[in-house]
């Protein structure tokens, strides 16, 4: 998934007028396609296209329920419950998938019938082997086997508890909020990726002007049996044009699973090309991870991104639009702009560094843990001082675990008011509404105590960041006063109190790009994976 727009955490290097909200002619180009900021996310209270479409934010019962189905196997429709199709196979009349090939499909192939991708060789795997069951039996996918209960995946007891023990153990248990997913209910990232396949087909698939959908982030590499944390959305892309451009970005649940659906406007896959030489665009491409392709107009766009998506010369390109993009946000802040809208364009442009790496390694970019998913490469890279220095840009390189506890659950506080007076559009609303809160409230607290609390800093001071530009569009002056003391203290902490202290520190950034650049050159050349064709 996956997973807004970069430089300024609104589109790509978007200039923002005199609240900090984008310029809306600015492309929107750059980690919207990854979930971070896309464009125009709605507000929680004025419902959105896809709350009015389907199944956003469900009611407390039905969270818990579909967790349970999930967990429990039973979210996955077949091919013919999915499409009205008969016992034979073929579509029944009316059913929503009538028309689209019909006739039997094979265990082991995505169905062209339900919006899979297309007719890939089932040796492929194909939409991740009907999203989730790759390379099983045919005898295994048809009766079930080897899908666990969610008793016996977690070890649960009978009334619903985590038994000692169990690998859900301490993930949570007692009631669920309607706003966040059953934290002990031990979902898999197969599950996620059937809950993800269901949606896409049953709704996302028919909304106005949407003609593909793809999975994208984290999820597509997660082995199918791996523990799902109820924190972590499911990056869903819509491709769209006409009406279907106007989307928003928005997360929800889905038989209890976070899933967040941004809309990707189709010129921006206008070519093989082009797609390989984005970062973003190229990572969620480069397997086959169709969930809906009804036409078959992104199959040989897909296979054509995979055939070269490790070539040398694209992953260079793709590290060179990251360059690019650190280097134009940490050169171009706008004293014009409000204080909070130069941070939130400082954080982000400062953590596009850690993206020129991940590249460079053939890993994904990923958006909220990119400082944790960096300090995994550089530390098995040999590479720890590289990491230090990174930290030092943020200007997190010294913090200690309470402090990041302190500054979290400040946060939390000004979350929760922001969700409450959330009425302007703005490109992150979505990050910021009650569907989103396990992400800080579970997951920014589980990277704190798993010893990540200096590299959590950076979705700290940008969500921070972007609670600013609420209280800024919709908050009273007695909200910004009461918002504004946290706020201060989170900045004092990292060491950019004022104007001038943030300058000197996108300075400092810019001074450190040349050593990424060089390391990240480093990690291409000893990547095996790498190849170059000789023209």
């Amino acid at each position: 998934m996956s997973s807004g727009g970069d430089a300024h955490g609104t589109p790509d290097g978007a200039a923002v007028d005199g609240r900090g909200v984008p310029d809306s002619n600015v492309d929107a180009a750059g980690e919207s396609v990854q979930g971070d900021g896309g464009a125009g996310g709605t507000p929680a209270a004025e419902g959105g296209a896809l709350r009015e479409a389907g199944l956003v934010n469900p009611p407390a019962a039905e969270v818990a329920t579909g967790a349970a189905e999930v967990a429990a196997g039973k979210a996955e429709e077949t091919a013919g419950e999915a499409c009205g199709t008969t016992a034979a196979g073929d579509s029944a009349a009316g059913g929503p998938c009538a028309g689209q090939g019909e006739g039997a499909v094979a265990a082991s192939e995505p169905a062209h019938a339900d919006g899979g991708a297309g007719g890939t060789p089932a040796a492929e795997g194909g939409a991740l082997g009907e999203a989730g069951l790759v390379n099983r039996p045919a005898a295994e996918v048809a009766t079930g086997k080897g899908e666990e209960t969610a008793e016996e995946a977690c070890g649960t007891t009978a009334a619903g508890g985590s038994a000692a023990g169990g690998p859900c153990a301490g993930q949570g248990e007692g009631a669920v909020a309607a706003s966040e997913p059953a934290s002990g209910s031990c979902v898999t990232a197969g599950d996620a990726r059937r809950a993800a396949a269901h949606w896409a087909r049953s709704v996302g698939c028919h909304l106005p002007g949407v003609w593909g959908i793809y999975l994208s982030g984290s999820v597509v590499e997660a082995p199918d049996q791996q523990l799902w944390p109820p924190w972590s959305d499911v990056d869903l892309m819509l491709v769209t044009d006409g009406p279907g451009g106007e989307l928003p970005r928005e997360k929800f649940l889905h038989r209890g699973v976070l899933l967040e659906a941004s809309p990707l406007p189709a010129q921006r896959l206008a070519s093989p090309e082009a797609v390989l030489a984005d970062y973003h665009l190229a990572q969620g491409l480069r397997r086959n991870t169709l969930l809906c392709d009804p036409d078959g107009r992104l199959a040989p766009l897909q296979r054509a991104v995979e055939a070269q998506f490790a070539r040398r010369r694209w992953v260079r390109a793709r590290m060179a639009q990251a360059m690019e993009k650190s280097q134009r946000g940490l050169s171009g802040l706008d004293p014009a702009s409000p204080f909070w809208a130069q941070v939130n364009g400082w954080a982000f442009s400062t953590g596009v560094m850690t993206h020129v790496l991940l590249v460079a390694a053939l890993r994904n970019p990923t958006v909220r843990r990119r400082y944790h998913a960096v300090r995994e490469l550089l530390l098995a890279a040999g590479r720890a001082p590289l990491h230090e220095a990174l930290l030092e840009a943020l200007g997190s390189a010294y913090w200690t675990a309470a402090q990041a506890r302190g500054h979290l659950e400040a946060l939390l506080e000004t979350v929760d008011a922001c969700g409450a007076l959330m009425r302007t559009p703005l490109p992150w609303s979505a990050d910021l509404t009650a569907s989103s809160r396990p992400i800080l409230s579970q997951g920014l607290r589980a990277d704190i105590e798993a010893g990540g609390h200096r590299e959590a800093a950076f979705w700290i001071v940008a969500t921070a960041a972007r609670c600013q530009g609420v209280l800024a569009a919709d908050g009273s002056p007695a909200d910004r006063a009461r918002h504004g003391g946290p706020w201060r203290w989170l900045l004092e902490d990292l060491g950019i109190p004022d104007e001038r202290a943030l300058l000197q520190r996108a300075a400092l950034g810019r001074a450190l790009l040349p050593r990424v650049l060089a390391a990240g050159e480093e990690l291409l050349a000893e990547n095996p994976a790498v190849w170059e064709r000789e023209d």
